[in-house]
């Protein structure tokens, strides 16, 4: 069964405001330290991270600037929860070294409703630093 267009915008809408509170908790801010920033009320913050309103794409815009992140990033909303718990054990392992752009990179990486796993976000990451697809990275 096809979701109505309304239903469809508001999933879409909920996905952004789930990845501004992913990349503002992941920048150390809180909702009013990063309402300030972006010269807005907490209850807003609150309200686009829950999907309670919908945003425009100046603010996005302005958003990701504050975050220092690609507006694309947070259109990309967020990976499903097994995903993002894979990216996070990633990014929070100290021998891979990370970089901020590079799991923003990752992050939204999708191949459609297959299930994402560890060893394709290490290739990503691989290509990521090489540029060569048959790269291999030690895990």
């Amino acid at each position: 069964m096809m979701k109505s267009k309304e239903t469809q915008e508001k999933e879409i809408i909920k996905r952004i405001g789930m990845a501004i509170k992913f990349w503002r908790k992941l920048s150390g801010y809180n909702q009013e330290s990063f309402s300030q920033i972006i010269e807005t009320s907490r209850s807003y913050v609150a309200k686009l991270e829950t999907g309670g309103t919908g945003v425009s794409i100046n603010k996005i815009n302005e958003i990701a600037r504050a975050l220092r992140l690609s507006p694309f990033t947070l259109l990309c909303g967020v990976p499903n929860k097994e995903a993002l718990n894979i990216l996070m054990g990633l990014y929070n392992n100290y021998q891979l070294n990370i970089s901020r752009s590079e799991l923003e990179i990752l992050f939204c990486a999708r191949l459609g409703k297959k299930k994402l796993t560890r060893d394709y976000y290490i290739h990503q990451l691989c290509i990521l630093r090489s540029g060569n697809y048959s790269c291999k990275m030690q895990k």
